[in-house]
């Protein structure tokens, strides 16, 4: 609905858990967000860190940065080639092709991360780093220049995007801004650090 009436925007994902959608039905959204937004989108992905999540899922956190990984190759499979089989360690597909794979240019993909080994581990990965809201300014730079380190390691060039998520809250002055949305971010956070992000 949004794309015909937000030109110029770029609109994806920052950022979906990867492990919680198989490769193949994220590459069918990816590809279908960016043919009608006639090459405006961006695929964030993540291998997520919300241990409650991948309960209520049935799902094991173990792996999550390989399995991350293993799922954005077949993706970027799945965009680019006519046919796919895949004998991984978490998927396996024989032969697998999409109605339609490209309009010519390829939806970059971000990748969420937030810890240093982390970030190192998924350098040679996807086209940027999205970083966390939660991330402090030392932080979010102490970060970037490990991931540009590894980046130039492995013959990589900088990427041409540094997406930052950051929480904003429009009102008629700072005070009344802060006053209004404040109980709200408390209390996501909150949640966020019951859940284990701040760990």
């Amino acid at each position: 609905y949004l794309a015909p009436h937000c030109e110029g925007m770029t609109l994806g994902t920052a950022v979906a858990i990867q492990p919680f959608v198989h490769p193949v039905i994220m590459a069918e959204a990816a590809a279908t967000l960016h043919a009608i937004t006639d090459g405006r989108s961006v695929l964030g992905l993540a291998s997520g860190w919300n241990r409650m999540e991948f309960q209520s899922l049935n799902l094991s956190r173990e792996g999550g940065v390989e399995r991350l990984k293993e799922g954005i190759e077949i993706v970027q499979k799945l965009l680019t080639e006519p046919e796919v089989t895949v004998r991984g360690k978490y998927y396996q597909l024989e032969g697998v092709s999409m109605a339609f794979r490209s309009i010519g240019t390829l939806p970059p993909i971000w990748i969420g991360a937030s810890g240093e080994r982390t970030v190192r581990s998924l350098a040679g990965h996807g086209d940027a780093l999205v970083y966390s809201a939660h991330l402090s300014i030392p932080q979010l730079e102490a970060l970037q220049r490990n991931y540009l380190a590894e980046r130039q390691l492995l013959g990589l060039n900088p990427p041409s995007d540094t997406p930052v998520l950051r929480n904003v809250f429009v009102s008629d002055s700072q005070d009344s801004a802060a006053k209004l949305c404040m109980p709200f971010v408390e209390a996501s956070y909150q949640q966020y650090g019951n859940a284990g992000l701040f760990r």
